[in-house]
């Protein structure tokens, strides 16, 4: 425990030391980790360790940036196995209690404790993180606690498992030596005894809490690794199952260390992660300076079928577009839009086929992130659909039930169809996928039924619709009621037609003719019936009766004979209509009663069809009476009675049901007894004798009492069922609802006692020879329940097993020579008995012995090698040698192998190998070829050893870098870091040297060394041009000649050299350059012209722009398009009219005249006019001006418009192309307009001219005699305007009605026993089959024939009667003729086998019940049944029922049964194959693999088994428990291709008959070998290009299990940071500039994989913005127009530059080069201009502020070195200052140690005198006033001449001598006395620090002014006083008689004591004109913390070292510059 403490914190300093800041998810809360370690314990036993996993789900909470702490709240689920196990015996003469007691032991045993405690633990933990150290390493140190529930079971291995009753014998062992050493290969490992006092199998569960602590890495955004470790508390002595008396603890602990992942989950509010990896290690606050934020809102990981896709994100914190980068998986950039309104950024992308990848990085000043999309397109296919069912989309159907089918088309599951039908969706319904077919019942409305199938897949959607009309409309049958037939005579005149209908019908739709005439007022009855009376005339009455509705027609024909006498009439009284009968057959007899018949002759009576002779019939009573016979089933009666007045026909139906011949007959044909077969088939009949059950017969089968289900064929019952062990009673039972019952019952006993038998699994073969001491054996046993029941035995002596599920284990320890080993089993039913032998040969793997000097790991700089080993048990063929995973030559010579070695640079492993046939031998080595090289600095551009002097503010420092990457540099400037590129080892850096000596260092370092190189620059300022162009004066100037006179001011240029000019382009090299003034005359082009002027000196560069517009100009040219040519003939009066005209842009100067009046309304597009217009009749003139600048151009063309009117021909009869008319004669008439006569009127018919043509109101008519045929008549009008022609034909058709004749059947009411009629009929006057119509029973039929008069067709005719009817139809009229034919079938025999079912059938006995039924046979004759060819005799057949039945005995083999029925009508017959082959039982025996187990390095295995007695359907094979579905049987051999899994696999084939089963396992052991797969994930593609130097390699390597083996080299160099867990590679790369080779290369002992890729780093640079004009800070200007100027450097263009001006942004500005120009309109007051440049690599900023006012005050700069403040040992002082907005009315005034001086030089502001300094301090103060407002500066220095030793405590260096002031020197005013000096009474002393004087918050009152204005006084310069209260009672200050120059305050009366503070302080002056000098100067005045505000117009300057106001108030830190102040030291 303490070890792993001090690891940890070991590794936590390591980590510290190495760490790098890894940015993460502040978003992601939630988490969930998984984790892996070892488990071990602190108890009472000894700990060996075993392993544990668990898994962890929690929530982060003060999880944020900033934090230093977070805490975790997170539930964990722990699982684990602790082990322990002491190596000494302690004697259980002492133990005092514990898990041993049950056992039976003597005093003298002794026992060695061991354990195993299984846990599950379920607990909440509560996690403290260092956030803050997390935050800034990565490291992730934590501790935690928690309590948990846990569950523990505690075992000990105590038994010897071969008896599982006594201890291990420990005495015995301790005779042998210590028991330390024995127990290994004495205890069997298996924890059997319960120790902690629980149930077995159960755990115990208590409350445990525990502590622990943690050290993760953070290794991305939501991911983080780590290791913990956690110790759990038991709160008891028993979870090692152990209480000692003195135990170690006494509470047990028990611990586990892990290694975890944890992963956070993603937050929907995207990815707000801290910083991207471009700024992890300067995190300051994300607060101050937020980066951009990126969410993707369009979604990731879409697959899309379209290849255009459009992507969105939302950007927040980016500034612009030019801070966002868009790249695909290409590396190419891509397009996007950025609203910055909307933090939108969107692209419309391109995909290509499978994963497209885009990567989005957005970055400002503080950070970027990346975010990367991954869409997939498909190549998708859209489903379809194709209606089956409905055939076509659209039919008519008469029934509502409807099977709908259809098929789709392409990839779609069943949640893509739906399926609705009229608006609602119909579920339900079936769909295959494999075939597509959809399928479904649906249940149809009346009408139209619209079904709509939508089938949809991730491609798209297609719907389908197709209508199903429902025609329920019944079509209408007819049959008379009364007269029953036709013929019927009757003696009353008086007669009612009856007649029944169906279907729906109105009384419209019923007529009815008698004798040719209709009766009128049908009327159908609410019944369907009509009821007719009519009065019959003598003879034949025809009576035709015709319906007809929307769904069909019928029409029936009957005849009534009247004759004036009294027709017969029956009446039948027995049996009654439709009456059902169950007596017997002798008791049914026909009665009725006949009136008006003498004699039985005129009687006919008719039995099902047979007339009946043996009636008795009773003239006088009129009684008839029949005895029946009638037929199970229905039967009909028709009874008919004739005289010579008519006759009568009466008809009934009765059931007869005969219960003697149905009553249910149960027979079981199967038999019944023992049997050990558990499936039964169950064969029994219902049939009796003769007869047929009726559908009313119910059958029941029962198995114990339970129903069981079963087959039924005509009476004929197959039940197939599983026997249960024992007596299984069966019961049939058959019943009918009137003619009773009958019921079987069998018994079969089953018999399951089966004798166990023994299948040999491993080894499956005897005498086999091994080297492997332990042989692991396995069988199965069948029929065996228990394991007492098993004896394995090796060499005559017993040995343990295991048996479980049939399988017998065992792991046998063999001995030398052979060994034999026997198997037996045994049961009740009997046993089975296996023996074989082995034959064990020991055998030793080779081994390797390294020689190597140089150890593994090592690292050399020799990339020689030298490799030796000794081998041992290996040959050399069996011996390899791999050096990066290549095969590599070798020596061997006496088992010592050698090898020279060449290593590659970077990390080489080293890998050989040796084998035999008893193992493998593998060493490996690693060494690393170190060739580094130190890096070097040449070529550089100046020598360090002197001091290069420049006037260039831009500098250009390069030199060669070798060795060396930009990682590795580091270029200073004064000490301070700046930028510089490096690209292909040529170093460069632009700098900006400040005024003076600059001090520039080149640092180059890698791992092998450094190199250094110093610049050293003096940078003196200069002047850069600056040009104004004077002519043009103004851009954009126009000009009309194409010669230019240029004219331009250029300053500071001494000549032309450096200056630049040119015209469009184009350099201009012959200007002249004179006094400043630049002359050129330039050709111009016309149009535009661009006139630039660039003038460069040593300082800088000028550029300036201005554009001229040159028109050369052209007149337009006019050409006329329409009309072509003049004086033109027109007949319209509408008329087009275009135009051509060139050098003209718009309608401005163009004209259009028509006969004189202006045209407006034309367009002019293009160069080309077009009006429409309507001309006058005649001539019309068209006139056309063009003018433009340069000119005119008129045209002019004439136009004659004549009013004419074509004629126009309409033919109004035939009003339509070829109409037939059947009449010869025909009038033609037509309208024809605009002709007024004949003339000019053509008429034709059939090409010859028609003369009788007339000619009315423009009518044409003329009456013409047709052709028979075709008749053609062309009519043409031509007039002056043109000409018009119509075409019409008319076919003439002479009429004839159509003529009928049916020619076959040649006569009508017949009847035919054959269903099909060969029907013909010849039809005159009909030219097609159009107007034929032939129907059966009112039913179309549209298959005939017609062809030349003659109709043929095939009719199948329905049972009973049938009319057929042929009609035709033509214009002239129609004809139709009817047959009536009665079909009555003649059916032939049908033949239907019940038992054996089927066409093959297999028995396993030799006989079987024959049963199968013969349909319309009458008795047994014509039936034939055959075995073999040979006929059977014990046939039996019921006629009534069908059912034919027979015993027939079977040969061995295939038996034909064959049954056949021939009748008079037909035969058939049928035939069924029975195999009868005696029961075998299958056997297996597997070929492939040959042995019961074997190893195989592939795992595709080909497996092969020869098998008996069995087809494919009863073979059953799997693999690992999973069956294996595609294997083949072929002649008797089962083969398949098996796919193994990783290690063991267990193929068992098992083969079923109905006689048995037989199975067979064998072992395949797979241990693949597989050699690494590298592949490079980032970079994506080769040839990458960054701009970034820093990289992030990864990829992935498979089939490597660590880091062994594995090798990354950037250019050839070994990358050691490269990190490798779960099959990924990563590494940070510090890329060289240009091309960088990566190889990843991975081997192991299967072979070896590598991948090279390439990565072009090209620097990105910032830019760099420097301001040149404002030079200063702080900028003065009293125009608003300023010239803003500053170079730009590292842009390629203006986008990414901004400028702003007070905070608005200036959008007009040039970027030449680097030069960037803007004229700026300053607004009044204070202005920021800030300049900023942004590129991908970075941005620049500077800014000036300017202060621009109409009037600006002046500003006093002291210029004079050595600077304010120094001192000096020099007498003389060359004094220089310069004030800026210097005007000639601005008043300068300079003091020298108060004293007012007027001898110094002024030159436009700038200040210069020479000064004598006095010993001490002195002081200088210049002044400037102007009307705008005034500025003063101080300037200090010390002289030392060497006498003040230190000085005497009086600072500043003055001497007082008598109380005077000393005189100081002026230059030309030596020895005199200034002119009226203000006499101060002492001689004040200067302070230490110079305070300034507070005015008075109010002035006082002036005093009256002098006649002569004296110099102002010098000013004191006191001590710092007291802050002063403010002045209570202020004074009104004077009025001031001029502007004098500001007096200086008076000096103090009392001088202060040096170091002490003076009393008082001098009072300041007034405002005004200086006071009159007094000997004693008022008293000081006490000052005011509030400075006084100046009054209008200037006034007074504050005292020296105070700001002026305007500096006052606006003071200015402007960026990238220090504060200025106005005023001050």
């Amino acid at each position: 425990m303490k070890k792993l403490y001090i690891l940890s914190i070991l590794l936590l300093s390591l980590s510290f030391t190495h760490a790098q800041r890894i940015n993460y998810d502040i978003s992601s809360k939630w988490f969930f980790g998984l984790n892996a370690g070892v488990t071990w314990n602190s108890n009472d036993v000894k700990n060996v360790n075993s392993s544990g996993y668990g898994l962890v789900l929690g929530r982060s909470f003060n999880y944020n940036y900033g934090k230093n702490i977070s805490f975790d709240l997170r539930g964990r689920y722990l699982a684990g196995t602790w082990v322990g196990q002491d190596t000494n015996a302690f004697s259980l003469a002492n133990y005092q209690g514990g898990p041993l007691d049950s056992y039976n032991v003597d005093s003298n045993s002794i026992y060695v404790n061991n354990f195993q405690t299984d846990v599950r633990r379920l607990a909440l933990e509560l996690v403290l993180h260092m956030n803050g150290i997390r935050e800034k390493t990565g490291i992730d140190p934590y501790v935690f606690g928690g309590i948990g529930l846990t569950w523990t079971q505690t075992y000990g291995d105590l038994l010897y498992t071969i008896d599982s009753s006594s201890l291990y014998d420990y005495s015995a062992l301790q005779q042998g030596g210590p028991i330390g050493p024995q127990l290994p290969s004495t205890l069997d490992g298996l924890y059997e005894t319960r120790l902690d006092g629980g149930i077995d199998n159960q755990y115990k569960v208590k409350w445990m809490p525990s502590l622990g602590f943690g050290l993760g890495y953070q290794v991305g955004k939501r991911t983080s690794l780590g290791i913990e470790h956690k110790t759990t508390f038991t709160r008891g002595d028993s979870f090692d199952g152990f209480i000692s008396e003195s135990p170690r603890l006494k509470n047990d602990w028990h611990h586990y260390t892990s290694a975890y992942l944890r992963i956070h989950f993603k937050s929907r509010g995207g990815n707000t992660s801290e910083n991207s990896s471009s700024n992890v290690n300067n995190y300051t606050s994300t607060t101050n300076c937020p980066k951009p934020i990126v969410t993707l809102v369009s979604g990731n990981n879409k697959t899309v079928t379209n290849s255009q896709y459009r992507i969105e994100f939302k950007v927040s914190n980016l500034l612009n577009a030019s801070g966002a980068t868009f790249l695909n998986d290409q590396n190419q950039p891509v397009l996007f839009n950025y609203n910055a309104s909307t933090n939108v950024l969107d692209a419309m992308v391109s995909l290509h086929e499978g994963q497209n990848r885009f990567y989005l990085t957005a970055s400002n000043n503080c950070g970027s992130e990346t975010a990367n999309v991954l869409v997939t397109l498909v190549n998708c296919v859209t489903p379809t659909a194709t209606f089956t069912s409905p055939n076509g989309g659209n039919i008519t159907v008469k029934t509502n039930d409807f099977a709908f089918s259809a098929v789709v088309h392409g990839t779609v599951n069943a949640n893509g169809i739906k399926l609705m039908m009229n608006g609602m969706a119909l579920n339900g319904a079936t769909y295959n996928q494999t075939n597509g077919l959809i399928q479904r019942a649906i249940t149809l409305v009346p009408g139209v039924n619209t079904i709509q199938l939508t089938v949809t897949n991730d491609c798209g959607t297609n719907s389908y619709t197709a209508t199903i009309n429902y025609d329920n409309c019944v079509p209408v049958n007819l049959q008379f009621l009364h007269p029953s037939a036709s013929g019927t005579t009757t003696n009353s005149a008086t007669y009612t037609i009856g007649a029944a209908l169906t279907g729906s019908l109105t009384n419209a739709q019923v007529k009815v003719f008698q004798n040719g005439l209709q009766i009128p007022n049908v009327v159908v009855q609410a019944n369907g019936q009509i009821q007719i009376p009519t009065t019959l005339i003598a003879g034949i009455n025809t009576f035709n009766m015709e319906v007809s509705n929307g769904c069909g027609n019928d029409a029936e024909l009957t005849t009534i004979n009247y004759q004036n006498c009294i027709a017969p009439t029956i009446s039948i009284q027995s049996p009654l209509q439709n009456q059902t009968l169950t007596a017997t057959a002798n008791a049914i007899r026909l009665k009725s009663t006949i009136s008006n018949v003498a004699a039985k002759q005129n009687i006919k009576v008719i039995v099902n069809g047979i007339e009946q002779s043996n009636f008795t019939f009773n003239a006088t009573t009129g009684a008839l009476e029949l005895g029946l016979s009638p037929v199970n089933g229905a039967n009909s009666i028709t009874v008919t009675a004739t005289n010579n007045c008519g006759s009568d026909v009466e008809t009934i139906q009765f059931t007869y049901i005969n219960c003697t011949g149905i009553t249910p007959n149960v027979s079981i044909l199967s038999a019944g007894g023992t049997t050990n077969s558990a499936i039964y088939a169950l064969l029994a009949s219902t049939i009796n004798t003769g007869s047929v059950a009726p559908s009313g017969q119910t059958i029941t089968v029962t198995q114990n009492g339970s129903p069981i289900a079963f087959n039924q064929i005509s009476g004929q019952i197959n039940a197939v069922t599983t026997l249960i062990p024992g007596v299984n009673t069966f019961v049939v039972t058959a019943t009918t609802a009137s003619c009773g019952s009958d019921s079987k019952t069998i018994t079969v006993n089953y018999n399951n006692c089966i004798a166990p038998q023994i299948t040999l699994i491993q080894p499956t073969t005897t005498g086999g020879t091994t080297n492997n001491a332990t042989l692991q054996f396995k069988a199965s046993a069948t029929n065996i329940a228990q394991s007492q029941n098993i004896q394995l035995v090796k060499n005559g002596q017993q040995i343990p097993f295991t048996f479980a599920n049939g399988i017998i284990d065992a792991n046998i320890t063999l001995t030398n020579g052979i060994n034999t080993i026997t198997l037996s089993v045994s049961n009740a039913c009997g046993n089975d008995a296996e023996t074989f032998t082995v034959n064990y040969v020991q055998c030793i793997p080779p081994t390797i012995q390294l020689n190597s000097s140089i150890p593994s790991g090592t690292t050399v700089t020799n990339a020689n090698f030298a490799f030796s080993a000794n081998v041992l048990g290996a040959t050399s063929l069996n011996m390899s040698l791999k050096l990066n995973g290549v095969s590599t030559a070798f020596n061997n010579g006496n088992d010592a192998v050698t090898a020279a070695l060449v290593l590659a640079p970077g990390l080489n492993t080293i890998i050989f190998n040796a084998s035999n046939n008893c193992g493998v031998d593998v060493e490996t080595i690693t060494v690393t070829y170190d060739n580094c090289i130190a890096p070097t600095i040449s070529n550089f551009s100046n020598n360090a050893s002197t001091v290069v002097s420049v006037a260039n503010a831009s500098q250009t420092i390069t030199a060669t870098v070798a060795h060396a990457t930009a990682q590795n540099i580091v270029f200073t400037q004064n000490g301070i870091q700046r930028p510089f590129s490096l690209v292909n080892g040529q170093f460069s850096a632009t700098v900006n040297p400040v005024s003076g000596l600059n001090s520039f260092v080149l640092t180059v370092s890698n791992n092998c060394g450094t190199d250094q190189h110093n610049w050293n620059i003096q940078f003196t300022p200069c002047t850069a041009p600056t040009i104004g162009i004077t002519n043009p004066s103004n851009s954009g100037t126009s000009v009309n000649a194409a010669s230019f006179a240029f004219q331009a001011n250029v300053q500071n240029m001494t000549s032309a050299q450096g200056m630049l000019l040119s015209l469009n382009g184009t350099s201009i090299s012959n200007f002249s350059f004179n006094s400043g003034t630049v002359t050129a005359n330039l050709t111009l082009q016309n149009g535009l012209n661009t006139i630039v002027l660039k003038a460069t000196n040593a300082c800088g560069t000028d550029i300036k722009t201005i554009t001229i517009f040159y028109t050369n100009c052209t007149a337009p040219v006019v050409t006329i398009s329409s009309p072509t040519n003049t004086n033109g003939t027109v007949a319209s009066a509408a008329y087009t009219f275009t135009a051509a005209i060139q050098n003209m842009s718009n309608q401005q100067g163009l004209m259009l005249s028509l006969n004189g009046s202006a045209v407006t309304n034309y367009t002019f597009t293009n160069g080309q006019l077009s009006a429409a217009v309507n001309l006058v009749s005649g001539m019309n003139t068209f006139l056309i001006n063009a003018t433009n600048a340069c000119g005119t151009d008129m045209k002019s063309l004439n136009v004659n418009y004549v009013n004419c009117t074509a004629p126009i021909v309409q033919i109004t009869n035939p009003l339509v192309n070829n109409v037939s008319v059947t009449n010869a004669s025909y009038t033609f008439q037509a309208n024809v307009q605009h002709m007024t006569s004949l003339q000019g009127i053509s008429l034709q018919r059939n090409g010859s001219s028609v003369t009788n043509v007339s000619l009315v109101n423009g009518v044409i008519s003329a009456n013409v005699t047709l052709s028979i045929g075709i008749n053609t008549f062309v009519l043409s009008a031509a007039n002056a305007c043109g000409t018009d022609e119509k075409i019409q034909s008319i076919n003439y058709v002479p009429c004839t009605a159509p003529q009928v004749a049916i020619t076959s059947p040649a006569n009508t009411n017949f009847g035919v026993s054959n269903p099909t009629v060969n029907f013909q009929a010849t039809v005159s006057n009909m030219n097609s089959n159009q107007g034929l119509s032939l129907s059966l029973n009112g039913n179309p039929i549209t298959n005939f024939v017609y062809q030349n008069g003659q109709v043929s067709a095939t009719i199948t005719l329905s049972s009973g009667m049938n009319t057929i009817s042929l009609s035709a139809t033509n214009t002239c009229g129609n004809d139709a003729q009817n047959r009536v034919i009665r079909y009555e079938p003649c059916v032939a025999p049908v033949v239907a086998i019940n038992n054996p079912s089927g066409s093959n059938y297999t028995a396993t006995s030799n006989s079987i019940a024959f049963a199968a039924s013969v349909q319309n046979m009458a008795n047994a004759q014509g039936l034939n049944l055959t075995v073999n060819g040979v006929p059977v005799s014990n046939v039996q057949f019921n006629p009534t029922s069908g059912l034919v039945s027979a015993t027939v005995s079977l040969s061995t083999g295939n038996n034909s049964i064959v049954l056949s029925a021939n009748g008079s009508c037909g035969s058939e017959s049928k035939t069924v194959n029975v195999a009868y082959n005696p029961c075998v039982a299958p056997v297996v025996n597997i070929s492939n693999p040959s042995s019961n187990s074997i190893t195989v390095s592939t795992n595709n295995f080909a497996f092969t088994a020869n098998v008996q007695n069995a087809t494919l359907s009863q073979i059953s094979l799997s693999v690992n428990g999973s069956n294996v579905s595609n294997f083949n049987l072929l002649n008797g051999t089962v083969s398949a291709n098996l796919n193994l899994s990783n290690g063991n696999n267990e193929i068992t084939l098992t083969v079923t008959n109905a006689c048995g089963t037989d199975t067979k396992t064998v072992y395949v052991k797979f241990e693949e070998c597989l050699a690494p797969v590298v592949s490079i994930s980032n970079p994506m593609t080769t040839n990458t290009s960054v701009t970034n130097a820093s990289f992030n390699f990864t990829g992935m390597i498979q089939n490597i299990g660590n880091g062994q083996g594995i090798s990354l080299t950037l250019n050839g160099n070994i990358i050691p940071n490269a990190s490798f867990a779960n099959g990924q590679i990563s590494a940070n790369l510090n890329l060289t500039s240009g091309v960088n080779q990566i190889v990843l290369s991975a081997v192991n002992n299967c072979g070896s994989d590598s991948q090279t890729t390439s990565i072009t780093f090209n620097p990105c640079i910032p830019p760099v913005v420097s301001i040149q004009n404002p030079l200063d800070l702080f900028y003065g200007v009293n125009s608003p127009i300023f010239p803003f100027q500053a170079t730009v450097l590292n842009m390629p263009g203006t986008q990414g530059i901004n400028l702003t001006v007070a905070g608005s942004p200036v959008n007009t500005f040039n970027l030449v080069n680097t030069n960037f120009t803007s004229t700026l309109n300053l607004p009044e007051g204070v202005n920021e201009i800030v300049l900023t440049a942004t590129n991908a690599c970075g941005t620049s900023s500077q800014s000036r502020t300017i202060r621009y006012q109409s009037c600006i005050p002046p500003v006093v700069n002291i210029t004079t070195d050595p600077s304010s403040g120094s001192t000096t040992n020099a007498t003389n002082l060359n004094f220089t200052a310069g004030v800026t907005n210097f005007a000639p009315s601005t008043i300068i005034q300079l003091m020298f140690n108060g004293i007012n001086l007027t001898n110094f030089s002024n030159l436009n502001g700038a200040i210069s005198t020479n000064l004598t300094l006095v010993p001490g301090s002195n002081e200088v103060i210049l002044t400037a006033n102007s009307a705008c407002g005034s500025d003063s500066k101080s300037y200090l220095i010390t002289f030392d001449d060497g006498s003040q030793n230190g000085g005497s405590g009086n600072s500043d260096g003055m001497k007082q001598q008598n109380n005077q002031p000393t005189q100081n020197k002026v230059p030309g005013q030596q020895g005199q006395t200034p002119t009226n000096p203000v006499k101060p009474t002492t001689t004040p002393a200067k302070p230490v620090n110079t305070p300034q004087p507070v005015k008075p918050t109010t002035p006082p009152a002036p005093a009256k002014p002098a006649t002569t204005t004296p110099p102002p006084p010098p000013a004191a310069k006191p001590t710092p006083p007291p802050p002063a209260k403010p002045v209570s009672t202020p004074t009104t200050p004077a009025k001031p008689t001029s502007t004098p120059p500001p007096p200086p305050p008076a000096k103090p009366t009392t001088p202060a004591k040096p170091g002490s503070t003076p009393a008082t302080t001098a009072k300041p002056t007034t405002t005004t004109a200086p006071a009159k000098p007094a000997s004693t100067p008022p008293p000081p005045t006490k000052p005011t913390s509030t400075p006084e505000t100046p009054p209008a117009g200037g006034g007074n300057k504050p005292p020296t070292g105070q700001q002026s106001p305007q500096n006052q108030t606006n003071p200015v830190t402007p960026k990238g510059g220090t504060t200025q102040k106005g005023g001050g030291k």
